[in-house]
């Protein structure tokens, strides 16, 4: 159960919607995007992290701390 005050929703005239994924066309879609840079993602990465430190960003990811957690491929 989420708390949430439906009385904003209706006097704002909010409108709340959710996803639970996307298809592959749509990830697709979404890779060409940030590619092209029309789609700024580093603001949605909290934490980046090199392969070697893969415990670790599990650990951030499963505590909740993290918006995006990154693994990247380093030297």
């Amino acid at each position: 159960m989420v708390p949430l005050d439906t009385n904003l929703i209706h006097y704002k005239n909010l409108i709340v919607t959710g996803m639970s994924g996307g298809s592959p066309q749509d990830y697709q879609a979404a890779l060409r995007l940030i590619e092209a840079r029309r789609v700024d993602v580093t603001r949605l990465t909290s934490h980046v992290f090199p392969i070697r430190e893969v415990d670790k960003a599990y650990e951030v990811a499963l505590s909740g701390k993290g918006m995006k957690v990154v693994l990247v491929a380093s030297g």
